[in-house]
């Protein structure tokens, strides 16, 4: 065997080597970048659908401490159902997307519960403003508070 062909040899293949270390981990590099991107996306979708959440709470506390009747109110009425459907959406799209990477789902029943205690009384003729204490005010926050505990699991289990 000649060492000249040996040299060579060694050289071509370092050469090579390298060369395909740097396609490999180009690839891969693009593959986790694209990954993350992913993750961080959907964190921040599941985020939006928790400042809906919150909005949707001070808008729905905001419309019980009115008069019914009020043009206030009534506005506040009209937020409280575009909110929830923009929430529905959102929730449905982060639902799918949780499902599609094996993620924990966000639980539907929640925000199932949620919805219809900011709604049961939406629209209903009512003789006056609720107290802060009132029953079906606590209700609208409990169902919030748990609704909020689900989205935050999803939001970190997609860390």
């Amino acid at each position: 065997m000649e060492f000249k062909s040996l040299g060579l040899g060694a050289i071509f293949g370092t050469i090579a080597w390298e060369i395909g270390k740097q396609i490999f981990s180009h690839f891969f590099k693009r593959h986790s970048d694209a990954a993350d991107a992913k993750r961080k996306m959907l964190r921040d979708d599941i985020e939006g659908v928790a400042k809906l959440a919150c909005d949707l709470n001070e808008t729905a506390t905001s419309y019980y401490a009115l008069p019914y009747d009020s043009d206030k109110a009534q506005e506040l009425s009209r937020q409280i159902k575009a909110k929830i459907k923009t929430a529905g959406m959102k929730l449905h799209a982060v639902s799918v997307q949780l499902s599609e990477l094996n993620k924990p789902k966000i639980e539907v029943h929640y925000w199932t519960a949620y919805k219809q205690a900011a709604t049961a009384h939406l629209d209903v003729k009512r003789s006056g403003v609720w107290p802060d204490d009132d029953s079906r005010l606590r209700e609208i926050h409990r169902c919030a508070h748990y609704f909020h505990i689900s989205l935050n699991t999803a939001r970190y289990a997609c860390a």
